[in-house]
């Protein structure tokens, strides 16, 4: 019995992709089989690298500068509002029915 079979029950429907699917068009693999090329080498497996730069996967930096800007920004923006506001009305409350004077320094 394989482990992972009593790991979970979870179902997994995954298919490998096929690779002729995959191009190196991207221009950092371009550069990589230019560079060899021009030292003489070649790189038969760089196809296999070529899924990192597919755009389901490989992100620029601004790419994700506005993915996180735009997507998660709101989330955490009425976060940090609500947490002011339960903070506010929390201290308010606090200094209104505390522990009183008895306990005051």
């Amino acid at each position: 019995m394989h482990l992972s079979l009593g790991l979970s029950s979870v179902k997994v429907n995954w298919k490998c992709p096929d690779w002729r699917n995959y191009k190196v068009e991207h221009p950092i693999l371009v550069r990589h089989v230019k560079r060899l090329q021009a030292l003489g080498l070649k790189d038969p497996w760089v196809r296999n690298y070529a899924w990192i730069y597919s755009p389901n996967v490989y992100r620029t930096p601004l790419q994700l500068c506005t993915t996180i800007f735009f997507k998660r920004f709101p989330h955490g923006f009425a976060l940090a509002v609500a947490y002011t506001f339960a903070q506010s009305a929390f201290l308010k409350w606090y200094n209104d029915n505390g522990y009183g004077e008895a306990h005051a320094h």
